[in-house]
């Protein structure tokens, strides 16, 4: 069973408002988040590929984890529109800071090109999505909470943003 990945942390306006019960809006708010991602399944590709491009980045294995990112996005009702902002500013926080990531290994871009996205959402969105759920669908194979919480302050520094980031 698919579920969105921030059912509890995003409200979707409009689905109580139809008269439903609380299980049907939960089902039908489900239900919305798997055709969105059918229905965006194409352009997921070609954003992955564009920014793969962009940052010449090789399709394999950069834009699988980029891919899985979307798709957490589109599954936590985000419409496809305000994705492709996230990853625009995604690519130009990247080119920010090319001077320092030219020099990291394949995967190390890939990773510090997925922070940067976590933190462009982050941005970008009044809601967004919890560093804990980013790191079950895109970094859990890669790295432990910890280190991925080590790693984004790193990101921020880099970048001179000042997030404060709790410890969770």
């Amino acid at each position: 069973q698919i579920m969105c990945a921030s059912s509890q942390e995003v409200d979707h306006p409009g689905l109580h408002d139809r008269g439903l019960s609380a299980a049907e809006a939960e089902k039908a708010e489900a239900n919305d988040c798997k055709r969105a991602l059918a229905v965006n399944s194409s352009r997921v590709v070609l954003l992955c590929s564009a920014l793969c491009t962009a940052l010449d980045l090789p399709q394999d294995p950069a834009a699988q984890p980029l891919r899985k990112a979307m798709h957490m996005m589109l599954l936590s009702g985000y419409h496809m529109e305000d994705i492709e902002v996230t990853f625009a500013m995604t690519l130009f926080t990247v080119r920010q800071n090319a001077r320092v990531v030219s020099h990291m290994g394949l995967l190390e871009k890939v990773l510090v090109t997925l922070l940067h996205a976590y933190c462009a959402h982050c941005l970008v969105f009044d809601e967004c999505i919890p560093c804990r759920v980013w790191h079950e669908w895109v970094f859990a194979q890669y790295c432990n909470p910890r280190m991925l919480t080590m790693a984004l302050r790193k990101v921020c520094l880099l970048s001179k943003w000042r997030f404060n980031v709790p410890e969770e």
